[in-house]
């Protein structure tokens, strides 16, 4: 795997960033990446500013659960926009995994060779959101480029820089008890998985390759990989596809593995698989996605599994 110890690019490195779940009740769902371990944040309202700079409501929402290296979003709509629209429309299909965000520190170079590429893009955002802070109140800043709606069929597909990522990386968020310190791979189901791995390759101007079954987009941190569902129905247990494409997994890291198995056991947490190497948390207890966390120094999670 590509992988660069650093929660930040640089020059023309693209990271993995974080991904998004889509959810009807992004109160409730606090108490959920709870029990699964995490340090949920408070609530936060999202804004951008217009080209007066004045703020305007973006309607939605989001709670994070941050970690060493990158974070899970959790997203909820909370106002009638069209933003909020792509949410609803989403949560239609099913509540999970919808989003997924890549770092990159020039927007602009990034926004421009997209174009070139072919990829219909949404006006760039410069999304803003106050936060409470030991230092009182501080402003979230972050500049975003995503496609347009239906550019991809997973979902919400971004690119982003962090102009603020000490304001994103709290401290007192991101020791988690579950002992997970890295987002390090997404896992999609489609029908033609080889082909959505040249699109992502395409847009994110990093190689691809395949092995097993499995078509992987290799990013300078982190992976994207792809299968179809026979593939993905040998490798993640009991698994029910709602609909394809299905960004069916988040893969995480654990600093002690054992210390995740004993967090998840003491709140009632059943991974539906469990070894040395890799613990396998199923949909209904991930709010609609598996959670597959792994040792330090596993390369590939799925050679452990099926």
């Amino acid at each position: 795997m590509g992988w660069i110890e650093r929660q930040l690019p640089e020059g023309d490195e693209l990271f993995l960033d974080h991904v998004g779940f889509f959810v009807e009740d992004i109160e409730a769902s606090g108490g959920v990446f709870e029990r699964l371990g995490f340090k949920p944040t408070p609530v936060n309202i999202h804004y951008h500013t217009d080209a007066e700079g004045n703020l305007i409501r973006s309607g939605t929402a989001n709670r994070l659960c941050t970690f060493g290296i990158g974070y899970i979003e959790v997203l909820g709509a909370v106002a009638d926009t069209p933003l909020a629209d792509q949410l609803e429309a989403a949560l239609a299909r099913y509540a999970g995994l919808h989003l997924v965000a890549f770092t990159h520190p020039d927007m602009t170079r990034q926004s421009e060779r997209l174009v070139k590429a072919g990829f219909a893009l949404q006006p760039t955002v410069r999304l803003r959101r106050a936060i409470q802070t030991d230092a009182g109140e501080k402003t979230v800043r972050v500049t975003v480029i995503r496609t347009q709606p239906g550019v991809m069929e997973e979902g919400r597909v971004q690119m982003l820089t962090h102009e603020t990522p000490e304001l994103i990386w709290l401290p007192r968020y991101s020791s988690p008890p579950n002992r997970v310190d890295a987002l390090t791979e997404l896992f999609f189901i489609s029908e033609h998985p080889e082909k959505k791995a040249g699109i992502y390759a395409k847009f994110t101007a990093c190689p691809v390759g395949g092995v097993r079954g499995l078509h992987t987009v290799q990013l300078s941190r982190g992976r994207l990989t792809f299968t179809d569902p026979d593939t993905a129905a040998r490798l993640l247990p009991e698994l029910s596809i709602p609909g394809l494409p299905y960004i069916a997994a988040v893969v995480l890291r654990s600093a002690d593995l054992d210390e995740t198995r004993r967090y998840l056991k003491k709140n009632g947490v059943r991974p539906l698989s469990s070894s040395d190497a890799v613990v396998v948390v199923g949909p209904k207890e991930g709010l609609g996605a598996y959670l597959v966390v792994h040792a330090a120094g596993v390369d590939s999670v799925w050679s452990h599994l099926g």
